[in-house]
């Protein structure tokens, strides 16, 4: 294969340089490139010491195939999402009476299609304190049970594992259920999973059944999260939309789930996001809640000063996507600022109001943390709007306390052309139109002008999310047109291609860090956001995953 033989001679960039190249000037005269079938080679994992990449973290949700936690009960619904309305509930979310009824939830939903491997396969303890029957249906077979302990066999992933608590006794009613996964890990390889003390050469087997609390996290999820160097943490806290104001709503710890389905102050503890960034050696990202009061904000960081690792930065950010009509932060910030007539404008008062609510923020984290040394203050954007941009850096000189100016800037954004397609290559042949306006060529152009625009204003620009946009958010079903294209093209090696491109871009037009959107998950009508689809697929099989490992390795961190 002269492939690999020129990737030899003069490394890949340079290669992968030529070849382009030489397509483009096959192509059209529409195309800045052709998308021709250029394959990466598959790459190895790699640390987060010299990563240039962040990873947005995906919501707690029962359906994720990025399961975090060896428990995954932390990832069911919410008991008093299903069950009957006589049941009470303790303050942490447990049934405590049935009153006659039944308390019902559901886990591990559908994960087949997100392919055979999304978790382990085998015997999955279930622990739980307290005197009652629970009975389960759909995934997983009971083969074996005692006072407080059941083990489930789940051979596959074909359905939902429904749990349902039929009787409780008032006085000791059940509660502090856990389910989890088979087998445990090596202490020194917390990135593996361990079958049985005969994987631990060493005589370090710990099993998650005696070792769930200080194991936490999936091993599968620490291998996929080791090489990012900033985890933002903005699904995972449940930040859209949410009604979180005062300390209180925080999700605590010791609560039953930690999954936000049907609420609005769900998402994970703050100690297991702190705990996942000192686990990894990572930065990490917080959004504030929209109407998060300054006890709140004070409260979090101060928690974040006192428990993350001291060697670590921390990037703050007000919200997500105040800019954005479709969420209710921004309708919250429009209200704000006209009650305050920042503008007589409603999006300029909306965005002056984000822009001055940032730097309230700012100025409480500054104040926990002593100074801004160990703080990226982040002022978000529209990337395609520069003068949005322009907006909340100006705003009473907001950029005198921002360090980074944040845009999202997505490729494939607007569906309209590809609802006539009939073929994948008909996608990437989009992709690199100059003719669309959302396009590979036309984002480019985005970028290199948000360049200048931050180093104007002497700021940093990063990406808060990023990579393909192919969705049709007016489709109804998975499997109607063109949801299977997008499917088959987030699939295809050349999307592997097309996102090193990308990135090379972000890095020639003066951007630094960049946090794609997502961590892995399956590809639905809703998107195919997931960088691969389950956290076991190897880089071979997930190009856009490929793409940016390569780019980690080939790119060191050069600011």
């Amino acid at each position: 294969m002269s492939f690999f033989r020129s990737k030899k001679i003069m490394g890949f960039s340079a290669f992968l340089a030529m070849q382009l190249t030489l397509f483009a000037c096959q192509g059209s005269d529409e195309s800045s490139a052709s998308a021709a079938a250029v394959y990466l080679p598959p790459a190895d994992i790699v640390g987060n010491k010299t990563s240039p990449i962040g990873t947005n973290v995906g919501d707690i949700r029962d359906w994720i195939s990025d399961q975090p936690f060896v428990d995954v009960f932390k990832t069911a619904r919410p008991f008093s999402a299903h069950s009957s309305k006589s049941v009470t509930y303790d303050e942490n979310g447990w049934p405590k009476q049935l009153n006659g009824g039944q308390a019902d939830t559901y886990l591990l939903t559908e994960l087949h299609r997100a392919g055979k491997k999304a978790i382990p396969l085998g015997l999955y303890t279930v622990l739980y304190e307290g005197k009652g029957k629970i009975t389960y249906s759909g995934l997983g077979e009971v083969v074996g049970s005692g006072p407080g302990r059941d083990v489930l066999y789940i051979d596959n992933l074909n359905g939902t594992l429904s749990l349902t608590i039929t009787k409780s006794d008032p006085a000791d009613y059940i509660r502090n259920i856990r389910i989890l996964m088979p087998g445990g890990i090596c202490e020194r390889d917390p990135f593996h999973h361990a079958a049985s003390e005969e994987d631990c050469p060493d005589g370090d087997y710990r099993s998650y059944e005696e070792h769930h609390e200080e194991i936490l996290f999936n091993p599968d999820y620490l291998r996929y999260m080791q090489s990012f160097r900033v985890l933002r943490f903005m699904d995972f806290m449940d930040t859209n939309d949410s009604g979180v104001i005062a300390w209180s709503d925080l999700t605590r710890f010791s609560e039953a789930t930690w999954s936000g389905y049907g609420m609005d102050t769900g998402g994970a503890p703050i100690e297991v996001m702190v705990e996942l960034a000192n686990r990894l050696d990572a930065d990490p990202w917080f959004c504030m809640p929209h109407k998060a009061n300054n006890e709140y904000i004070r409260r979090f960081a101060d928690y974040v000063r006192d428990h993350l690792e001291p060697g670590l930065k921390v990037y703050v950010e007000y919200s997500n996507e105040v800019w954005n009509s479709m969420f209710k932060q921004s309708e919250y910030a429009e209200q704000q600022g006209r009650l305050r007539k920042l503008d007589s404008d409603a999006f300029m008062a909306q965005m002056k109001y984000y822009s001055k609510r940032t730097v309230e923020m700012f100025d409480i984290w500054e104040k926990s943390f002593g100074g801004t040394k160990r703080l990226v203050r982040v002022m978000a954007s529209h990337a395609s709007n520069i003068d949005t941009s322009k907006t909340v850096l100006d705003f009473e000189q907001a950029w005198e306390k921002t360090d980074a100016l944040a845009v999202a800037p997505y490729f494939g954004g607007d569906p309209e052309p590809f609802r006539s397609a009939a073929s994948v290559d008909k996608i990437f042949k989009t992709l690199y139109s100059r003719r669309y306006s959302e396009s590979f060529p036309s984002v480019e152009k985005d970028i290199q002008e948000l360049g200048k625009l931050a180093k104007k204003y002497d700021v940093d620009l990063i990406a808060y999310e990023g990579g393909q946009h192919l969705v049709d958010w007016d489709t109804s079903e998975d499997n109607e047109h063109p949801n299977p294209l997008f499917y088959q093209a987030n699939r295809d090696p050349r999307m592997g291609v097309l996102y090193y491109q990308y990135l090379q871009s972000w890095k020639k037009a003066g951007g630094k860090l960049f946090v794609h959107f997502s961590s892995p998950g399956r590809f639905a009508k809703y998107g195919s956001w997931g960088v691969m689809e389950n956290l076991n697929q190897t880089p071979a099989e997930a190009p856009k995953y490929n793409a940016i490992l390569t780019f980690i390795k080939e790119n060191p961190r050069w600011w």
